[in-house]
């Protein structure tokens, strides 16, 4: 075999960006070295390396594999190794149905396809980088924080989509092409940065397919959503469950912008400060115009936030106000001294601008104020705090915290010294405005947290419960996120008699369900989107 056959057999097609991002094109790329059993098939497909062409069955397992072993490798660079909540593999389904949509349910990811009525062709999920990072980013976010999963607040849900859109973004900037064709765009000026473009867009293909099924006028330079918006922060349970892309409402992908636009925008501004510039309409060039040198600093800051976005949720408390939570744990993070100085100044300024955070906020630490020792209690600490999900200590914490055994209980540990729990209490919805919903038993996330006491080892300190008024605040925000599911369509219609084993078909366009017991009826995530 000649040595040019050789070298061509190992290597494979790959789109680094969206298929319709402005100056997208197919890449010749060898693939990324990983385990054929870390993101199976279903069914099961083993497929030879080689130069196959977009929309077939071997193209779509090798775009679909190169990316996720891409993203593995971002998010194990930026919080070390890890395993995915169903174990060591995240199986990939590329063509589970007819649908403009894509899930991951716990178990795995689902990539729908259908067709373009414009374009008259068939638009595949799985082809499309944005949309695989994303959901792999729900992946990451349910590795990170798993009591996100069945939160009751709308500000977690679009959390969780948001952070799929900042995985879809950090991601990208780690190919070396997207970064180029960034700064080509922006004829390496700041500007590039400071406006709509290739990498603020997300999902441009599935964007353009469906807003031209909805009838709405499609430019060939839209998304499905645009880190580059004008979305300021307003308290979700004031906004209409469902709307227009124009208008910001309550649905968690639409409330998200809010989220991923400041993160956006904290890497413009820390992008601009690094290069000793302050951003201007028109753009300044960026590093005297030597535009490797800006690209590479554009790939180092696009890591560091990521490890200050992924610390901050680790660390931070589950509550209705999570967007300003972990705001406030990304601005204090940043303050360190092993942290480069331009981000204090950029991430206030994003979150600020976006109205996350008000004007002049003084951040306070989520950890918890430390000092006086007054009404703190204490607990023997389990032998390891990875193991404080053992039923052993949940028996004992349940006792210590006055709860009830039949209620949840599940904890998180950050850092070795900190145990982040979620206990969840029932709440029966009753009332027209919650649709499908009325009479069904959703449960109510409040915080917990103990941390190892620096004075006495092996034991835990707990601060206090939720006041009286934090556990109605709570309430009324799971009430908002139930009116708001049941307005949206997004509950399966026919209740199920027992826990689905995973993500079907026939679910899709839903992700939620009705779980009926012998005397009740819960609710019960099925799958992100």
């Amino acid at each position: 075999m000649a040595l040019s056959n050789f070298f061509h057999i190992r290597m494979i097609h790959f789109y680094p960006n969206d298929p319709a991002a402005e100056g997208s094109r197919l890449l010749r790329v060898r693939p990324t070295p990983g385990s054929p059993s870390e993101f199976p098939t279903q069914p099961r497909l083993q497929v030879a390396e080689g130069l196959y062409e977009p929309k077939t069955l071997p193209f779509q397992f090798w775009q679909a594999t190169e990316a996720l072993r891409r993203g593995k490798a971002f998010w194990t660079r930026v919080n070390g190794r890890f395993s995915w909540h169903s174990g060591a593999a995240l199986r990939v389904t590329l063509r589970a149905g007819r649908d403009f949509n894509a899930y991951y349910d716990r178990r795995g990811l689902m990539f729908f396809f259908d067709r373009d009525p414009a374009a008259g062709a068939e638009i595949y999920a799985c082809e499309s980088p944005d949309i695989v990072c994303h959901e792999q980013g729900h992946a990451f976010l349910d590795v990170l924080r798993p009591d996100l999963w069945d939160s009751a607040f709308l500000e977690t849900a679009a959390l969780h989509e948001a952070f799929g859109d900042c995985a879809a973004i950090l991601i990208s900037l780690q190919e070396t092409a997207v970064r180029s064709a960034l700064f080509v765009q922006g004829a390496g000026h700041a500007a590039a940065l400071l406006r709509s473009n290739l990498v603020s867009r997300v999902a441009e293909q599935f964007g353009i397919a469906i807003h031209a099924m909805q009838g709405a006028r499609s430019r060939s330079t839209e998304g499905l959503r645009d880190a580059w918006n004008k979305f300021a922060y307003v308290r979700p349970e004031t906004l209409p469950a469902t709307g227009p892309d124009e208008r910001l409402t309550a649905e968690p992908h639409s409330f998200s912008r809010v989220f991923t636009g400041a993160i956006y925008l904290a890497l413009a501004y820390a992008t601009q400060e690094a290069t000793g510039r302050k951003p201007t309409a028109r753009g300044a060039p960026l590093l005297e115009g030597k535009t490797d040198q800006a690209e590479t600093l554009l790939l180092l800051l696009s890591q560091e936030l990521a490890k200050l976005l992924v610390d901050a949720i680790r660390r931070t408390k589950l509550g209705p106000r999570f967007f300003r939570a972990i705001a406030e744990a990304m601005v204090e993070d940043a303050s360190r001294a092993d942290v480069r100085p331009v981000w204090p100044q950029a991430l206030l300024r994003a979150f600020v601008q976006k109205r996350i955070l008000p004007i002049m906020k003084t951040t306070r630490s989520s950890r918890g104020v430390r000092g006086a020792r007054s009404g703190i209690k204490t607990i023997a600490a389990p032998g390891n705090l990875q193991e404080a999900n053992h039923p052993r200590f949940l028996r004992k914490a349940k006792d210590f915290l006055g709860m009830p055994q039949v209620c949840e209980l599940r904890f998180t540990c950050h850092d070795g010294r900190c145990l982040i729990g979620v206990r969840c209490r029932p709440l029966v919805l009753r009332g027209t405005q919650y649709g499908l919903l009325h009479g069904v038993e959703m449960q109510v996330s409040e915080p917990v947290e103990f941390r190892l006491d620096s004075r006495t080892p092996k034991t835990l300190t707990h601060s206090g419960s939720p006041k009286r008024r934090q556990r109605r605040e709570a309430e009324t925000h799971a009430r908002a996120f139930a009116r708001q599911l049941a307005h949206s369509g997004k509950v399966y219609p026919h209740p199920l008699d027992s826990v689905p084993a995973g993500f079907k078909p026939r679910f899709a366009g839903y992700t939620h369900a009705v779980v009926k017991t012998k005397s009740r009826r819960r609710l019960h995530r099925l799958a992100f989107a």
